[in-house]
Order: C-alpha cells, then sequence, then structure tokens
C-alpha cells in the first residue's frame, strides 16, 4: 500500500476516524452542500457572470485562494477580502488550516459559529473561510465572518479515501468531479485532482485510452508556465510506494503521456518524419506539413477547379436571375441546365473538403499525440514548441 509521507495536508487521510466514517462525513457534507450524485446543485460559481455581477453591484471583489497560495502571498492579501480553502485542524481551543510547514489560525471573532460541519467533527475537515487577513505576528491570520465546508475540497479528500479503501474506480470518478468543481472554484488543486485521475486510469484500472483522454486535458489546462517557470505542481507517488513526490506537471504527467501516445498510429506517423529530420521536431513537422499537401493536393486542386468554374458561370447565372426574376421555378431549372451545358457539379468543391477533413484531424491528433516531445524542442526563436 502507498505510503502517505510527502504529502500536504490537504491530501492527507488520517487513520482516525475510521476511513468509513470519514467517507460517510465527506458524502454527508457534500449532500447538504449541494453535491448529491455528482451533479452540483448550488453553491459557488465564480467566473466571469459573477465577476461582471460583483463589478455591476459594487460588491467586494473578494480573493479566492488555498491555503499554500496563503501563506506565499501573505503580505500582498493583508486586509483584503479572502475566500481561503483548506483544512481544518483544532489545538489548545483555536482553529487552524492546516499548512504543510506551519499552520494558520483561523480567528472566529464577533460570535461567528462554524455552520454546516458533523457535530463536533473539526479536524481535518475541508472547510472555506471568508474573512480579512491580518499579519499580526509576521504569519497571516483569517479573521473570518463566516466557516463553512468546502465543497471542492470535500470532492478532494472523498476522491482520497475511495482510493485509499481500493475502490479505484469510483475515486477516479471523484477525482474527476473533483478536478471540475476546484477548477470552477480557481483552486490549484485541481490540477493534481486531473493528474492524478489520469495516473489512476493508467497504473491501477490498466487502461491506457482513457489515460491518453484524461492525461492530454490535464496537460492541455496544467502544463502552463509562467515567465518560464511552471504554473501548477502535483504530487505523484514514487515508483517504489515509500511515499509521494512534488513536481511541476509537465515533469509529472509528461513521461507517462508520452507513452501512451505512442500507441497512436499517428503519433508514430509524426515520430517517423521526425527520426526522418535527425531528431528535429521542428524540420519533422515541415516536412510532415509538406507530405501531407502533396497527397491532398489533387482534392485542393478539385476544389479549386469547381470553385474557378462556378465563379466563371456567375455573370450568365446572374442574367438568368434578372430573365427570371418572377418565376423561380423556371430559373431553378435554366440554371441546373446552364451547369449541365458546362459540366459543372454545384457540389464539386465540397466532396473534396470533406474527404480532408478527416485526415486534417488525425494529422492534428498525432501532432497533439506528441506535444510532450514538442515541449522538449525549440526552434529558432520558439523555446518551446508546444
Amino acid at each position: 500500500m502507498q505510503t502517505q509521507s510527502g504529502l500536504p495536508p490537504e491530501l492527507f487521510i488520517p487513520n482516525r476516524p475510521s476511513l468509513d466514517e470519514q467517507r460517510r462525513r465527506l458524502e454527508n457534507l457534500l449532500a447538504v452542500q449541494g453535491l448529491v450524485g455528482g451533479e452540483s446543485q448550488g453553491g459557488r460559481r465564480g467566473g466571469l457572470l459573477e465577476g461582471l455581477k460583483s463589478l455591476f453591484t459594487g460588491g467586494p471583489q473578494v480573493v479566492v485562494v488555498d491555503v499554500p497560495a496563503l501563506a506565499a502571498s501573505a503580505d500582498s492579501l493583508r486586509t483584503t477580502q479572502v475566500e481561503v480553502h483548506g483544512v481544518l485542524k483544532q489545538s489548545g481551543g483555536k482553529l487552524y488550516f492546516a499548512g504543510q510547514q506551519t499552520d494558520y489560525e483561523v480567528d472566529l471573532a464577533g460570535g461567528v459559529k462554524p455552520e454546516g460541519f458533523p457535530e463536533g467533527a473539526l479536524d481535518w475537515m475541508p472547510a472555506v473561510a471568508k474573512g480579512l487577513v491580518e499579519l499580526p505576528f509576521g504569519r497571516p491570520v483569517v479573521h473570518a465572518t463566516s466557516l463553512t465546508p468546502s465543497a471542492p475540497m470535500a470532492l478532494l479528500r472523498l476522491a482520497r479515501v475511495l482510493e485509499i479503501e481500493g475502490q479505484t474506480r469510483e475515486a477516479l470518478e471523484t477525482y474527476q468531479k473533483a478536478a471540475t468543481e476546484l477548477q470552477r472554484a480557481r483552486l490549484s488543486w485541481a490540477a493534481f485532482a486531473a493528474c492524478h485521475a489520469g495516473w489512476l486510469a493508467y497504473a491501477e484500472l490498466r487502461d491506457p485510452k482513457l489515460a491518453r483522454h484524461l492525461l492530454d486535458s490535464a496537460w492541455m489546462l496544467y502544463a502552463v508556465q509562467n515567465h518560464g517557470r511552471p504554473g501548477f505542481d502535483v504530487w505523484t507517488p514514487r515508483p517504489d510506494g515509500q511515499g509521494w513526490v512534488r513536481q511541476d506537471v509537465a515533469t509529472a504527467i509528461g513521461p507517462l503521456l508520452d507513452m501512451v501516445g505512442r500507441e497512436s498510429f499517428w503519433y508514430r506517423l509524426v515520430d517517423f518524419f521526425v527520426t526522418a529530420a535527425g531528431g528535429s521536431a521542428a524540420i519533422g513537422v515541415i516536412l510532415l506539413a509538406l507530405v501531407t499537401r502533396i497527397v491532398l493536393h489533387p482534392l485542393t486542386l478539385k476544389q479549386m477547379w469547381s470553385a474557378e468554374e462556378m465563379r466563371r458561370l456567375q455573370p450568365q447565372i446572374k442574367a438568368l436571375q434578372e430573365e427570371f426574376k418572377d418565376d423561380k421555378q423556371r430559373f431553378q431549372q435554366e440554371m441546373w441546365r446552364l451547369w449541365q451545358e458546362h459540366g459543372v457539379n454545384p457540389f464539386g468543391g465540397c466532396w473534396p473538403m470533406l474527404i480532408q477533413m478527416p485526415i486534417l484531424i488525425f494529422v492534428y491528433q498525432g501532432i497533439r499525440g506528441y506535444i510532450v516531445r514538442f515541449s522538449q524542442s525549440q526552434f529558432l526563436w520558439v523555446r518551446n514548441m508546444a
């Protein structure tokens, strides 16, 4: 069984209470929060519409952060209205958000009480605190005006519980739901949920096709760089099962995504041209583009010829329109006769295009499948071909 050493508190599942009890609490919490059967029935949506609503209603702009972001940006968040998502801990009669290096106090001032949690159960519960950030002793304290369960974080922890229980299929589906809700809430844990779902599909379910789909989606969303630095970090299991290691998304899932992509014929086609170009991905793509255009040239020529013929007949068609402007049926008959006399098919330009489209889509899929290799290549001023 994979140990939990190296995991942050948000992903760590304690031994007590029992896994069954933790799963029951999380499921009940999600039911209360409006996430039933995987369908979101309510709760916070965020995004562009919410931002516009806040703009025009004059409401305060609330910054949504998780605990790692709170720790990293405490100075800039001082006296800012925040919405902090994390995992709670109780100690000495006080509440804290658990952090990997240290814990951060949640001050329930003014008679504010936690709402929506199981009776007497706050330790290791996913929560969202809304309020102001202060730094009384150089360490951020959240002065909360409300403290309620965090549905996105609850889904993430429920997925972890299901994974530890060995319910891999259910865990994978819950990770997918968690990734959606976490992304909607603008929380960076979405990257872990999306990447780990792909890892489970490959390593535990032995489903390369599903793994490729999930990993490709995770790569496109989270394998981004901010000024040359990785934008998202995730945690991946060590090969020996002795804990977890923190890595950026590209390092974490890149090798696995490239490995499952090799099973595709179109990936191998792109790789053939890259190999023929002496290992240069850029020249390989140029060769692929040239060969593709040569193969499709007869179809392109047919499409262009049909368009030219139609253009050449336009003056005669306009004359027919003028002559039979009051008789549409006669106009249609005469126009069809004109096309037949000149051997023109009005749909002659459509079928060459329809034949080309699947070929171009499959070539594009091959290039998409080769995305990891492109991320390791550069050409002229392009530092990252991905």
